[in-house]
Formats: C-alpha cells, structure tokens, sequence
C-alpha cells in the first residue's frame, strides 16, 4: 500500500529547469501545438522539471485532481490498488507522454503514478491549461488527440493484460514499448526495461 504523501513534495525534489521552447521533447509534447509567439503563454503555466525519486509518487489514487504530468525523463508507471492490496497496473508512461488525461472527468486521479527510476515530470495545472487551451485552437485541438492516444493506449494494455500466459504478456509490452520508442526516433530494438522483476 502506498504511503499517503503529497504530490511531489517540491522541498526536497530539485527541478530541471528549461522552458518548453528549449526542451528536446518539444516535437513529441505540447509545445509542437503552439507557434513562437504562443509559447511564452505555454511556459507561464507549466512548472518545468520536477526530479522524482525511483519509488516516489506524483499522484496517488483518489487524490484531488489538479494537474496532467508531462515526463521528461525517466519512465513512470501508474497502478491502481485492489481489494487483495496488490497493484494493478495500468500503464507505463516515456518521455513526452502525458500522464492524469484519464482523470479530467473526475475531481479525482483515477490511479496513482510512481516512477520506476529517477525521473522528471513538467507539472500542467489543468484550470490554466484549459482556460489557455480556449485561447488557442491547435493547443485544444492537440489535447484531444492526447486523449484519443490515451484510449488507444488503454485498449492495448487491456489486450495485453488478457493474453494466456506470461510469456505472451511480455512480449506484448516489448513489442508496444518498440513502437513508441520508434515514434520518438529512438532503437525499436534496443532499449532499457526500467520495470523491475518483482
């Protein structure tokens, strides 16, 4: 069971500090959405580079939603609890994704998310983002297509979690980590697991 701890506690996590006119994930996150002149108006909302901890949380379950999560390095992974008190895995998040899209409906984060090694997030304050997101149609347009990608990556896990055996599991996760590693022009056939075994 996770301990109860506030979202990223900033007093003791350092920050890396670069606006999104700089950041090298910008063609794969918001900022690909906006032109020179919009940017400014981008980064005056997003808190930039927050570095977690392997093991630390951004959000648990059923915390009050207040923010999406944009990773910047690392990878994160969210999970939600069952009545046995064993995590349940619902997703597996890289640089340049978006975490907490599945969460908006709601007044509560739907799960909770913990890096798997030393990461850092750009924290996104949904009230600004939205009332920013009105003010600029290709930023609102984009979003949607963030949330259409979340779904799509929702029905492949749950295809993934229903395969027979373990072995078919995994290699459905490698072959899915593979095409998203492709889409951000990185080794669709080497890369790093960050999950542990256990």
């Amino acid at each position: 069971m996770p301990t109860k701890s506030a979202n990223i506690p900033s007093s003791t996590k350092g920050a890396v500090n670069s606006s999104c006119n700089l950041c090298s994930l910008g063609h794969l996150c918001l900022p690909i959405a906006v032109n020179q002149a919009e940017i400014g108006k981008l980064d005056s909302i997003i808190k930039q580079g927050k570095v977690v901890d392997r093991g630390d949380h951004i959000f648990h379950e059923h915390g009050a939603f207040k923010s999406c999560f944009a990773v910047r390095s690392g990878s994160i992974k969210t999970y939600t609890v069952t009545e046995e008190g064993e995590e349940q895995v619902t997703g597996f998040y890289l640089p340049g994704e978006i975490i907490g899209l599945d969460s908006m409906t709601t007044d509560l984060y739907s799960c909770s998310a913990k890096a798997l090694e030393k990461s850092s997030v750009c924290e996104i304050p949904f009230d600004q983002f939205e009332e920013l997101a009105v003010k600029i149609p290709t930023l609102q347009h984009y979003f949607f297509q963030l949330m259409s990608r979340e779904i799509q990556e929702s029905r492949k896990l749950t295809m993934l979690l229903s395969k027979n055996t373990a072995e078919e599991r995994i290699a459905s996760l490698i072959l899915s980590l593979s095409e998203r590693f492709k889409r951000r022009k990185l080794s669709p056939t080497q890369f790093r697991l960050p999950m542990p075994r256990n």
